[in-house]
């Protein structure tokens, strides 16, 4: 079984010596960059047969609590109301066709913001984390966003975790398009720009691969994450 966590968190002289030191510069080029891919690799962008456990984090009101109706095929309230405590889910299945994962009991952290001095107790080895933005307030939150994010990769990193990963789920694309006129991958180059992403620390991974805008009411966008998570099963 996966574990599914939903949080808030917040985060050289004469011409033989030269040849010599030539012949060390580049064998060392290939040893730098073997060390590099190894590293580049640590985060990945996507579930995978490694991963046993998710996280669903992110700034509060993105949408985590949503999320989790939607994998559990729950439809959320018109009226939704925001989580202050911690609330117990069930074990439950996600489940496409003839694939199927099963989801142990967890809980819906919600909007509690003391999880980001604690977060190294939820990210452990084979941990992968959907973290949610608000494409709405995503300017107003960028330095909270950035902080979190570079709070995940540094324990990833600072842990030699090697099969951990990161997904930044942008929410409320409709809402956001209906105002910006925009397409998907429009709001994507948004947060990349916005975020700049590329420039937080300990972040090793392919950026163009590790965002989603989504809308979370949308059953399309919702099978998408789920079909990441059903990669999972082996």
């Amino acid at each position: 079984m996966i574990n599914i966590l939903f949080s808030n968190v917040y985060v050289l002289e004469d011409t033989a010596q030269y040849g010599m030191q030539q012949a060390w510069i580049w064998f060392l080029i290939p040893v730098v960059l073997a060390v590099a891919a190894i590293t580049a690799i640590c985060i990945a962008s996507s579930p995978s047969k490694e991963t046993k456990s998710i996280v669903i984090a992110g700034s509060v009101a993105s949408g985590k609590t949503t999320l989790w109706q939607q994998l559990r095929n729950i439809i959320p309230p018109k009226d939704h109301v925001l989580t202050d405590e911690p609330v117990p889910i069930e074990s439950f299945d996600i489940k496409i066709g003839d694939r199927i994962v099963r989801i142990e009991s967890t809980k819906d952290l919600g909007g509690t913001d003391y999880l980001f001095r604690d977060y190294d107790k939820l990210i452990k080895e084979g941990t992968f984390v959907y973290f949610l933005v608000d494409l709405t307030r995503i300017e107003d939150k960028k330095n909270e966003i950035r902080a979190r994010i570079q709070k995940i990769a540094q324990i990833i990193t600072d842990n030699g975790y090697k099969h951990c990963g990161i997904k930044l789920l942008a929410t409320f694309y409709d809402e956001y398009a209906s105002n910006n006129n925009c397409s998907k991958s429009q709001a994507v180059a948004y947060v990349k720009q916005t975020l700049e992403v590329r420039t937080i620390k300990d972040i090793k991974i392919n950026i163009d691969e590790c965002i989603l805008a989504v809308n979370l009411l949308d059953k399309s966008d919702i099978e998408i994450i789920k079909n990441e998570i059903l990669n999972i099963k082996k």
